[in-house]
């Protein structure tokens, strides 16, 4: 198996698109990125209010389960009576 040869202006061309490369990620990580200060309190504003969207939510989903707990023990109450009645105990 033969490796493939490039000419030396090729990889000249290569190396000088690596060093350029280099440079922009030495300048990208020498940025520190910080969101301006109403951004970020529009961002916690946000995530309070899907915090406390969620907890009502939680809430009402409990609300409705125990609500149909108790519809259906009131069924099955109800279908105990008619059952004695019918048969007259």
């Amino acid at each position: 198996m033969t490796c493939p040869t490039i000419s030396v202006q090729e990889f000249m061309t290569v190396m000088k698109r690596m060093a350029e490369l280099e440079e922009k990620m030495g300048n990208l990580n020498q940025t520190s990125f910080s969101m301006p200060p109403d951004k970020e309190e529009l961002l916690n504003v946000a995530v309070s209010r899907a915090d406390a969207l969620e907890r009502e939510l939680m809430a009402t989903r409990k609300a409705l389960e125990d609500s149909l707990t108790r519809q259906q023990e009131m069924t099955a109450y109800i279908e105990k009576k008619k059952k004695k009645k019918m048969f007259g105990w």
